[in-house]
């Protein structure tokens, strides 16, 4: 991961313009599509929309290679995966990101996952930190469908769980 590691949870505030375009590409028709088997059924294009603009704030030697599957690559070669969660509060070390494992099998095993967090009214966003898919798949807890967490969350696909605190910090730029 070279160069880019240094800071977890780094602040991005989000401008009216940008809210705008994401939420212009979110209510686009023929990109929906392609979020038939995320885990809130396409409903959170927007958040990721959010987290995508945030992160290429934060980064911007990263290039998008495929507007359609939201695909990104460093410019040292290597693919960047970002994953949107939203949440009414600030990001820290107790907190989980769940992560559908159909999701992982696209990702080249060299691939870099970003995790962003968005706050609910889409003032800000966080770049919690980053993951090689390899360091992922070690660390995280496969949680199978149909699984209870707790009284009143029950998975409905097979998703890998995995703390925070195992996210390494980024370096603006």
């Amino acid at each position: 991961m070279g160069k880019i590691l240094r800071q977890k949870f780094i602040e991005v505030e989000i401008t009216a313009d940008e809210f705008q375009l994401a939420e212009q590409e979110a209510s686009d028709n023929s990109m929906r599509g392609n979020y038939q088997k995320s885990l809130h059924r396409g409903d959170n294009c927007l958040v990721g929309n959010i987290g995508e603009i945030a992160m290429s704030k934060v980064i911007p030697s990263v290039k998008y290679v495929n507007k359609v599957t939201h695909d990104y690559e460093h410019v040292d070669g290597y693919a960047i995966e970002v994953k949107s969660i939203k949440s009414n509060y600030r990001p820290n070390e107790s907190y989980f990101l769940l992560l559908p494992s159909h999701k992982l099998s696209p990702m080249s095993d060299d691939a870099i996952i970003i995790v962003v967090q968005v706050l609910s009214n889409f003032s800000k966003a966080f770049i919690c930190g980053a993951i090689k898919k390899s360091t992922f798949l070690k660390r995280a807890t496969l949680k199978n469908k149909g699984e209870v967490q707790k009284p009143g969350f029950k998975y409905h696909n097979d998703c890998y769980e995995l703390s925070f605190k195992y996210l390494t910090g980024l370096m603006r730029g």
